[in-house]
């Protein structure tokens, strides 16, 4: 699957020269950064959707990246996935305004963080384990779905409902997730989920207005 129409020129209409220069770039980043990137280390899942989307936008990404090379980088990224807790078992016993109640999802908890640096153990299937100061974040988990599709990954191991229920726009009231950019990244969550009930599409659209 190709994000461009690669017939009509662009970056995959550039001479084989450029291309391949392109993709050795792009394929460097994905590997190893250079130092002065080392700030980047809380937010490399950017790093790999610019990768990875620099690849498929060029025409290069089944060339550059094989398919053992394609799992290991989804497993990666869905590692770096704070799962929300299970829904508790219902049973006879329980009333129906137990059942009914929403899992209990801290402020902006659960989503995806940038990388691996909180030190919590590698797991594809995501974690739920409590790690100070380790949460989700409106950008990582947005460049982390995108990089996944772009992988080929049918989100089924996404918890899709603890993102829709912890990403709202106004998350918290001291969030500083507050301006465009986290916006964008919010509608563009909702939107891979086909999940709205995160954004409040009237609140959105004023924020949007009020910075013109």
């Amino acid at each position: 699957m190709s994000l461009l129409d690669t017939n009509d020129g662009g970056a995959a209409g550039a001479p084989p020269q450029v291309r391949a220069a392109d993709a050795a770039y792009f394929r460097r980043c994905l590997a190893l950064l250079p130092a002065a990137y080392t700030e980047l280390d809380n937010s490399r899942m950017s790093a790999v959707f610019f990768g990875l989307s620099g690849l498929e936008a060029i025409g290069a990404l089944d060339r550059e990246v094989s398919p053992a090379q394609a799992a290991r980088w989804r497993d990666w990224i869905l590692a770096q996935q704070i799962a929300g807790p299970p829904p508790p078992p219902s049973s006879e016993q329980q009333s129906e305004q137990q059942q009914q109640q929403p899992r209990p999802l801290p402020c902006a908890r659960y989503g995806f963080r940038g990388g691996s640096l909180t030190g919590v153990a590698f797991d594809p299937a995501g974690s739920n384990e409590i790690v100070p100061y380790d949460s989700g974040h409106l950008t990582m988990t947005y460049t982390a779905l995108a990089s996944l599709i772009i992988l080929g990954d049918d989100l089924s191991r996404v918890d899709r409902a603890a993102i829709s229920e912890s990403m709202s726009f106004v998350s918290c009231e001291h969030s500083g997730e507050s301006d465009l950019r986290f916006l964008y990244s919010a509608c563009a969550i909702a939107y891979i989920l086909n999940d709205w009930s995160g954004v409040d599409k009237a609140k959105a659209v004023e924020f949007i207005l009020a910075c013109e």
